[in-house]
């Protein structure tokens, strides 16, 4: 799936990914160039499936948050400054959703089920987004 988007549309966006994430425990990456959304996204996807949107916080240092709505795990991680760390001190072993920012990052050690790929286009107050099942 393949579409244009304005911030006025974002909750259709995110509910439509939170269904497919509803359906099982799947690893979905976030790729994008930096602004381009993807932590607004995945607040706007938590919102759908029951939390707090005010209490999401981007895990840019943390490198990792967990949320836990109603009986399901999920776990927000970001890549980006991965450099620093390694893949084996993130504990991805654990059961639950993983929703990965900066995903390819880690595409040699890491398989996702889905990617959400955002670009910005010409008109600002839009993005492109692509929603690849694998």
């Amino acid at each position: 799936m393949q579409q244009k988007f304005s911030i006025d549309q974002i909750d259709t966006i995110a509910q439509e990914i939170a269904f497919l994430i509803s359906q099982k425990n799947p690893t979905v990456f976030f790729i994008g160039p930096t602004g381009a959304g993807k932590t607004t996204l995945i607040k706007h996807i938590l919102k759908c499936l029951g939390y707090d949107p005010m209490q999401v916080k981007s895990p840019t240092f943390a490198l990792k948050r967990t949320y836990q709505i109603q009986n399901q795990t999920i776990y927000h991680l970001d890549l980006h400054r991965l450099e620093k760390q390694s893949f084996q001190d993130l504990e991805l072993h654990d059961e639950g959703t993983y929703l990965i920012e900066w995903g390819n990052i880690a595409s040699q050690a890491i398989k996702p089920d889905f990617i959400v790929k955002l670009d910005y286009t010409h008109n600002p107050d839009q993005r492109l987004i692509t929603i690849e099942s694998l």
